[in-house]
């Protein structure tokens, strides 16, 4: 009886021990999935924000570059686009 009783516990830890062992890898697994997708939405909003960072300094200079065209005196193109004379006259 007393040999039952030990098999009984040695199961049931084993079984314990088991189900601590897999309740640990679910969680390490769901863990780095969340991180995984966390990331890549903040790689995608941080790409968005460069991308319309690029763009708006793109457009500055484009309109720079029509007003230059129009004979538009370098500092008031610089004081409408806010780039700077030097940055202007390379356009």
């Amino acid at each position: 009886l007393a040999e039952i009783e030990l098999l009984a516990d040695l199961d049931y830890n084993t079984a314990m021990e088991n189900a601590q062992t897999l309740g640990m890898q679910k969680g390490i697994e769901e863990g780095t999935k969340k991180g995984i997708e966390q990331g890549i939405e903040q790689g995608i909003e941080q790409g968005i924000e460069q991308g319309k960072k690029i763009a708006y300094e793109e457009s500055k200079e484009e309109i720079a570059k029509k007003m230059k065209k129009l004979n538009v005196d370098v500092n008031i193109i610089s004081q409408v686009t806010g780039l700077s004379i030097e940055k202007i006259n390379i356009i």
